[in-house]
């Protein structure tokens, strides 16, 4: 199981580990950087709210085992440089870890 942890009120869900299809994986990628890119809305957006939903997609993705390259490409596809660097600089402390240098390679 993977736990996504509390964060501001949101409660904690676990998230089962088992190997997705393709299609919910690039799904989930798809969410993800929709999230992603809603979260550097500036204010007066519901930033929480993307950013919880983004670390949800992004746990989902790795819980169920699926290919980086998808997120990376989907999020390219969704992120222009300049935003990818941004997204990845504010949360990849939060949840994206090393993962957060894949995704700005691109």
């Amino acid at each position: 199981m993977v736990t996504a942890p509390a964060y501001n009120g949101y409660p904690a869900i676990m998230i089962p580990v088992e190997t997705a299809t393709p299609e919910r994986c690039r799904h989930e990628a798809r969410a993800f950087s929709r999230e992603a890119v809603a979260f550097l809305a500036p204010f007066p957006s519901d930033s929480d709210t993307h950013l919880v939903i983004a670390r949800l997609q992004f746990l989902e993705f790795k819980a169920h085992r699926c290919d980086l390259t998808i997120l990376r490409d989907t999020f390219a596809r969704h992120a222009t440089p300049k935003q990818r660097r941004a997204i990845v600089a504010r949360i990849e402390f939060m949840f994206l870890g090393d993962t957060g240098r894949e995704l700005t390679a691109h």
